[in-house]
């Protein structure tokens, strides 16, 4: 393996690279010209098309010689006028991003570059070994169209040769070499052998503690009992953690009450990054947040002198425009209507509530919400009941429909 990758190296050594030629004619400004889609370095001619090593902004991408030279060229034009010029010329652009790094190195202001493409490089290199007044690819990939004439006029029975023998093999000398690494390699297994081979699954239970293989769930029995304990009263509606707010509403049509619109519950207290009745209207109708402290202050320019004890929102559920009330008090009578609740955290939220229960089973049957903002951190209480969170963040206001969308 070491001979033959040697050989290869070897050979590479006898070639040059498009970009040090392009790079050394600017330098000493040497004339470059472009005939028939062929760039003429002195006696050498070299396709526009011709691969080099320099890579792009943009990911797996390689600039052509021609697009180098073009852009070198042609670097003082006006963006409009070079992109005309070179769909004239038939080569790509250089892409705005790399127009610097382009210019500094070529132009000589820095001799090394992070631009060229290491593993790429050697494909792309050309064989000047022969003596014709034209050059050849390396051999092995770097581009498949030989180019020039013999010495004497009308192409050598030879130089067609070569070029057949050229367009038989177009791999690149790293995939050469990896073909011949490959051959010698000794594959123990695949990722198909291995999915079909046997499994020992006795050895990953053996890994799990024995407590949690022998742990069992607490029968509704024994959940109830502790309930009784605590001196919680255990009822569960197991439908309703799968309800929307449109199941709430079609459930109060089922209940006692029969007239009324629905009602969604707000703190009392003003909050930074919570709701209330003064910024409810912004955040669940349009979408957007407003802190409270300055929602209040737009909200009593709004409604001068008047005593507001609710506002109204109208949403759209499942194609069904239904309108809301948002209030911060509720009595008996409101009971039966109420669909969501935000809360604020602490229990004296509830004190003057009609329904004297505890948090841990109120909200199990009515739907409750907790706003807060994404850096703060939520009260205690929170995580101890069925409480939906959502978080608004303090700056991007244009994040705030995805919290309106949550909720609804």
């Amino acid at each position: 393996i070491n001979a033959e990758y040697m050989g290869i190296i070897t050979r590479m050594n006898k070639n040059v690279d498009p970009i040090q030629i392009l790079r050394d004619f600017i330098l000493k400004s040497k004339k470059i010209k472009m005939e028939n889609n062929e760039l003429v370095f002195g006696n050498i001619k070299l396709p526009t098309a011709t691969p080099t090593a320099w890579t792009s902004s943009r990911e797996g991408i390689h600039y052509s010689l021609g697009s180098l030279w073009f852009y070198l060229t042609n670097k003082d034009l006006d963006i409009r006028s070079y992109l005309a010029e070179a769909r004239k010329a038939n080569v790509d652009v250089v892409s705005h991003p790399d127009q610097e790094a382009v210019s500094e190195y070529f132009f000589g202001k820095i001799d090394k570059t992070d631009r060229i493409d290491q593993a790429f490089h050697p494909q792309t290199l050309i064989d000047l070994s022969k003596k014709g007044k034209e050059s050849t690819p390396s051999g092995v990939g770097a581009f498949d169209t030989p180019v020039g004439k013999t010495h004497a006029g009308g192409e050598s029975s030879s130089k067609g040769k070569e070029h057949e023998e050229h367009k038989m093999d177009l791999r690149s000398d790293k995939e050469k070499c990896m073909d011949i690494i490959f051959q010698q390699e000794k594959k123990i297994a695949t990722r198909h052998s291995q999915l079909l081979g046997p499994k020992n699954l006795l050895g990953v239970l053996m890994l799990v503690p024995e407590k949690l293989l022998t742990k069992k769930r607490k029968t509704p029995e024994e959940i109830k009992q502790k309930a009784a304990e605590l001196g919680i009263t255990y009822s569960i509606d197991k439908n309703k953690r799968s309800r929307d707010l449109l199941g709430e509403i079609l459930r109060m049509k089922t209940d006692s009450m029969t007239e009324g619109r629905p009602i969604i519950v707000v703190p009392k207290t003003l909050e930074d990054g919570n709701i209330c009745l003064y910024n409810a209207e912004e955040l669940l109708g349009k979408g957007i947040y407003v802190n409270p402290s300055v929602a209040k202050k737009d909200f009593s320019i709004k409604y001068k002198n008047e005593i507001v004890t609710k506002v109204f929102i109208k949403h759209k559920i499942r194609g069904k425009e239904i309108v809301f009330e948002v209030r911060e008090d509720v009595t008996k009578n409101h009971w039966n209507r109420i669909v969501g609740v935000f809360l604020l955290g602490p229990e004296w939220q509830f004190k003057d509530w009609p329904v004297k229960e505890k948090p841990v089973t109120l909200f199990l049957k009515i739907r409750a919400f907790y706003l807060k903002y994404q850096d703060s951190p939520a009260h205690q209480n929170i995580a101890n009941w069925n409480v939906k969170t959502m978080q608004i963040n303090r700056e991007r206001r244009y994040l705030d429909q995805g919290v309106q969308t949550e909720f609804w």
